[in-house]
């Protein structure tokens, strides 16, 4: 449960282009996630760095 700072700099390009509703679901999910605790932001500590995508 690491979300790597690669990874979340794709998210950001991504949701700066247009994109589908599903796309919009499964980044909403990821936040709650990463607001749940479930997984954490390397941006945010330490962590193994694994790219998405």
């Amino acid at each position: 449960g690491v979300l790597s700072i690669e990874a979340e700099e794709c998210l950001r390009r991504l949701m700066m282009q247009k994109y589908d509703r599903e796309d919009f679901q499964a980044f909403m999910r990821l936040q709650a996630a990463a607001m749940a605790g479930e997984i954490r932001q390397e941006s945010r500590g330490e962590g193994l760095s694994v790219c998405v995508r």
